[in-house]
């Protein structure tokens, strides 16, 4: 009897609302102890490192994102986000460049136009 009060009471929906905000004010409060954020980002590191050791999960993982490249704008996009990643990530750029890319946002011209945006003229 004193189970089934129990179960019914983690059924109600305000005590369920009510459990689920301890938790995640328990939560916030063990990641802002040091210790155990520590080591869930060591749980997190070690998840990461099994799942690209898995090689079922890496075959779902490349068939996906093979899938996913076949699609010509998602495909010029990846291409677009990866030189823009190696171009804020430069160290040989000029100072002024790098001004420009960090007030702005990172600028990475688009494939198929050169830097400035417009078309080569015919020579």
């Amino acid at each position: 009897a004193a189970r089934r009060t129990a179960l019914a009471t983690l059924g109600d929906a305000a005590v369920d609302a009510a459990l689920r905000r301890v938790m995640r004010l328990s939560l916030a409060d063990a990641i802002a102890d040091g210790d155990v954020r520590r080591d869930l980002n060591d749980n997190i590191k070690l998840a990461v490192t099994d799942a690209l050791r898995d090689p079922e999960f890496m075959g779902a993982a490349r068939d996906t994102l093979i899938e996913s490249l076949r699609d010509r704008d998602v495909h010029r996009a990846a291409l677009e986000g990866a030189v823009g990643s190696f171009a804020t990530l430069n160290p040989f750029r000029r100072k002024d460049d790098r001004d420009d890319a960090s007030s702005t946002g990172r600028k990475t011209p688009s494939f198929g136009t050169p830097a400035g945006g417009k078309e080569p003229s015919p020579t």
